[in-house]
């Protein structure tokens, strides 16, 4: 008499392919897809252009990040974050009324900056971002001189808003 085991070796299972379907997993992707693209957001920002600015054009996609907003127009009014902080003069190498402005912000809200870093990044100084909108027939002078101020008040990573073309 054979051993069980005797018995299911000498037993031979016909190799066929298994059909799976995966319409429900398919339901679920598609229904997930959905989902994520209806609540991605690329950005909330939202900018109000100061009185006298017209935005140069641009087909770059990339939105500004949340930072300080710099804003400089025609009849050099100088804005921070839609309010008017004084009117373009350079003294020392940089705008003065920028500059004490800036610098006051910083004072402000250390904490703001040093949260989300890894303690590696906790050594270096901290980069502050600003996001800087100019009339689009200022020279260069003029934002050769707003990028040196920031840059001196400490903020050193900059994002230009302009229109863009939509497409």
């Amino acid at each position: 008499m054979k051993s069980l085991y005797q018995k299911n070796k000498s037993m031979k299972f016909k190799k066929e392919p298994l059909d799976v379907d995966i319409t429900s997993l398919l339901d679920i992707l598609v229904i997930l897809l959905v989902f994520l693209l209806r609540s991605y957001n690329a950005t909330d920002l939202k900018l109000e252009v100061a009185k006298n600015i017209e935005l140069p054009n641009s087909k770059s996609e990339d939105l500004g990040s949340h930072a300080i907003i710099i804003q400089l127009n025609q009849k050099d009014e100088i804005y921070i974050n839609q309010k008017m902080i004084g009117t373009f003069s350079i003294s020392d190498g940089k705008i003065l009324s920028l500059f004490s402005q800036l610098i006051t912000m910083k004072a402000e809200t250390p904490e703001a900056y040093s949260k989300a870093r890894s303690p590696a990044q906790q050594d270096s100084p901290t980069p502050r971002k600003v996001n800087l909108v100019f009339h689009k027939e200022l020279t260069y002078d003029k934002i050769q001189a707003v990028l040196h101020t920031a840059t001196l008040a400490g903020y050193s990573k900059f994002k230009f808003i302009v229109q863009g073309n939509g497409g």
